[in-house]
């Protein structure tokens, strides 16, 4: 935080006995496991990601060194018209069903995973998952009761807020707003920043000087706020 930096994604992780897997997921389509195919998992990756903030953009450098490196299994869900749905990369070790990833473009794509997971009932106790901190996975479970956890992920800088702001989507037709952004680690970033929706985007000029506002934060908050990690009332409730 000395530098700016705020705490921007959370992850959670689930810990889910079989038994409350096993049920009929309604499912059309089948899954098929195969060999490493960079190019399809991005695809699928590229846009089940779009629904998030935070995931990074992969090259194949990233897929070869990070994500594949360990050689886990791989199988893909597909329609009945053989188009693929999602994937699931994982391992089953000691009784555990390890997802080491899992993406899906479609609801169908989803049932069809955890059908393929809860199938392996005889070779695991328990299925763990990482997923994004607003999953919805529970409420697809007869019984959404089992162990949860959510931790702090990573945290984010925002350098150049006018070139941010600047890129920020918005809704034409919001009001104008002033911003005084505090930075005590990178003192010209500290000012007044004039923020106007138009139809070609936001247009945003700075005031190099603490005038008046409508909004004071820090920069940590206003990189809290605008990845969308707290909303300003939470904020504000904490005197932030």
């Amino acid at each position: 935080r000395k530098y700016g930096y705020e705490i921007a994604f959370n992850e959670k992780q689930y810990k889910i006995p079989f038994a409350k897997l096993k049920k009929n997921w309604e499912t059309k389509g089948y899954v098929r496991r195969i060999d490493p195919d960079i190019p399809l998992l991005n695809t699928i990756y590229t846009q089940y990601t779009k629904k998030y903030t935070g995931p990074l953009v992969r090259d194949e450098k990233w897929w070869k060194q990070r994500v594949l490196k360990d050689n886990y299994h791989i199988a893909i869900a597909y329609s009945d018209e053989h188009s693929p749905e999602g994937y699931i990369i994982f391992e089953v070790k000691e009784k555990l069903f390890t997802v080491v990833e899992i993406a899906y473009r479609s609801l169908s794509g989803l049932r069809l995973l955890m059908e393929f997971i809860s199938n392996h009932d005889s070779m695991a106790e328990h299925a763990e998952f990482v997923v994004p901190e607003n999953d919805n996975m529970p409420l697809l479970l007869d019984e959404p009761r089992f162990e949860t956890k959510v931790d702090p992920y990573f945290m984010a800088r925002v350098v150049d807020v006018i070139g941010f702001l600047k890129q920020y989507p918005t809704t034409v037709g919001r009001e104008s707003i002033s911003i005084f952004v505090e930075d005590s680690f990178l003192s010209e970033t500290t000012g007044v920043y004039y923020v106007n929706p138009t139809t070609d985007g936001l247009t945003c000029t700075v005031i190099k000087t603490e005038g008046k506002a409508e909004i004071h934060c820090t920069i940590q908050q206003f990189t809290s706020m605008f990845l969308g990690y707290k909303r300003p009332r939470e904020l504000a409730a904490l005197g932030l």
